[in-house]
């Protein structure tokens, strides 16, 4: 009884290895595609309000005589707030603002020799990288592009939102400080 048994249990597992070769496998190429492009999950919020845009990526109002011709700012929420931003821009701009952003170099930029792999741009930011002097920020994404022929000055940033603060210290016990002797406040016990 016992070798039918185990004649079962050995048959069993024989036909269990047998079905997981014979079953198809994906291939790694495809699973590894899969799961490093993550799924697109659109923004929350997309603003196009040039003079909001701008002010938002260069830190300072637009002048009179920047021209904003394209802007866009994506955010991504959840319920704790901002999880992710992008945004995009495209300027003639002023004198004032090529000093600002290029000659005193405002954001700490470096010179940079290629564009780079820039996530799902706006259709209008196309930079002609040939022509253009590139600048990006060495810590972060943000990157300007300025075409000194035609004054048009692309930018963009990105970053991973908002972390929430630090919560609030513990406020510390009071502690009795007026006693001001050795002594304790109280008599000792009577036995």
């Amino acid at each position: 009884m016992k070798s039918i048994a185990l004649i079962l249990l050995a048959a069993s597992v024989v036909a269990l290895v047998g079905w997981r070769l014979a079953s198809p496998k994906p291939s790694l190429e495809s699973s590894l595609s899969a799961s490093s492009r993550p799924a697109r999950i659109p923004p929350s919020t997309t603003n196009t309000d040039g003079a909001e845009v701008f002010q938002r990526a260069f830190w300072k109002r637009p002048a009179a005589n920047d021209s904003i011709l394209n802007a866009e700012r994506r955010e991504w929420k959840d319920a704790d707030g901002v999880t992710r931003w992008q945004w995009f821009i495209a300027v003639k701009p002023s004198p004032e603002l090529v000093k600002h952003l290029i000659t005193d170099n405002a954001f700490h930029l470096a010179p940079a020799t290629t564009v780079p792999d820039i996530e799902e741009p706006p259709a209008w930011f196309a930079p002609e990288k040939s022509s253009s002097r590139i600048l990006r920020a060495p810590g972060s994404g943000m990157t300007l592009l300025f075409d000194e022929a035609s004054s048009l000055l692309l930018a963009t940033d990105s970053g991973g939102g908002f972390r929430q603060g630090a919560p609030e210290p513990a406020k510390p016990v009071a502690q009795n400080t007026a006693v001001t002797s050795r002594l304790p406040n109280s008599p000792p016990p009577k036995p």
